[in-house]
């Protein structure tokens, strides 16, 4: 007769259905989608990577692709639905951006008016003043969409002092 094969172990044999993404896909996806974006010959690919990071993911994204030129190691990286591969152009491509890429964040307080915020997509866009162009941004996911829709009603066009953090990105020495 053979044994028990254990407590649950009949449920584990079973498929099991997933019904929304587990933190550890989605980490792995983000992680597979910013090392893509280094290495990617497409820069506009490489700019949207890019601006989603801080200094800190920059040097550590230049080590990892620095030791895989260093040992002359390809790469072939596969998700979900997504399968990337890693050959020596592209690590050294990544190499190259991460070394000429840094990434400064700090706060300022700038004088202007709030021109809009999409409550639902936490966008917002502030006019400078004494700028032609507005600079725009994320909003804090703690602010909820009903609180971003009361500062279009109240603070629209109104002349206001606001502090942002502001990411200024440079490559080759030009800000992006």
């Amino acid at each position: 007769m053979p044994a028990h094969p254990g407590p649950g172990r009949e449920e584990i044999d079973q498929p099991q259905g997933v019904f929304m993404d587990t933190p550890l896909k989605i980490a792995v996806d983000k992680a597979s989608r910013l090392l893509d974006g280094f290495a990617e010959e497409d820069e506009e690919k490489f700019q949207e990577a890019i601006g989603l990071v801080d200094q800190r993911v920059v040097t550590t994204t230049r080590a990892f692709f620095e030791i895989m030129r260093q040992g002359g190691a390809t790469m072939r990286l596969v998700t979900g639905t997504a399968d990337w591969s890693f050959g020596e152009d592209a690590i050294a491509r990544a190499v190259d951006r991460t070394e000429s890429t840094t990434v400064e964040q700090e706060k300022e307080t700038l004088d202007g008016q709030l021109a809009g915020v999409l409550p639902d997509a936490h966008q917002f866009e502030f006019r400078i003043a004494d700028a032609k162009i507005p600079i725009g941004g994320a909003v804090d996911r703690a602010i909820s969409a009903t609180e971003l829709a009361n500062f279009n009603r109240t603070w629209v066009n109104v002349d206001a002092r606001a502090r942002f953090s502001v990411k200024r990105i440079r490559h080759n020495d030009d800000i992006c």
